[in-house]
């Protein structure tokens, strides 16, 4: 067994290194590795047993837009349309509304027969005739002797 110099060995390492087919071997074989590493998350297993093949991956199905969508995300609207109320008799008039998340915050800007408008929220009765149910975007419900009004917001040129 012959010894080899560090000299020597640094010689041939050298050499190898200059070869001019040296950097194409180390650029394919990084470009080798690359494609084996990044290439397992793009190719689907063929087995139905996703977890034998993948252990990190969930074997959850992907939500649809579907599912998305049931989300509510942005809240649900309210079931009761009130289509079928009539207008209150009462002379009252809604001159705004804040809606709010929790509900039990919103209220609404109520005024009675010409007098200054007030502040009142679900669940307050109005000049002793009427209970506020719901305060909606463009309107109030009122509840009225057990039957339902609605009261509706005044548009912008006759709220001047």
């Amino acid at each position: 067994m012959s010894s080899i110099t560090y000299a020597e060995l640094q010689s041939r390492a050298n050499d190898i290194l200059t070869h001019r087919f040296t950097p194409k071997i180390i650029f394919g074989a990084s470009v080798l590795l690359f494609i084996l590493v990044v290439g397992q998350f793009f190719v689907q297993p063929t087995s139905s047993d996703n977890s034998a093949l993948n252990p990190l991956t969930d074997t959850k199905p992907l939500p649809t837009a579907h599912d998305i969508a049931n989300l509510h995300l942005f809240g649900v609207a309210p079931s009761n349309n009130y289509q079928g109320i009539t207008n209150t008799r009462l002379p009252l008039i809604l001159e705004g509304v804040m809606l709010t998340q929790p509900s039990s915050q919103q209220s609404a800007l109520i005024a009675d027969s010409g007098e200054p408008a007030k502040l009142y929220r679900i669940g307050d009765t109005i000049a002793g005739k009427a209970q506020l149910v719901e305060i909606l975007s463009d309107r109030v419900i009122l509840d009225r002797k057990d039957n339902l009004e609605r009261l509706m917001l005044r548009p912008a040129e006759q709220s001047m």
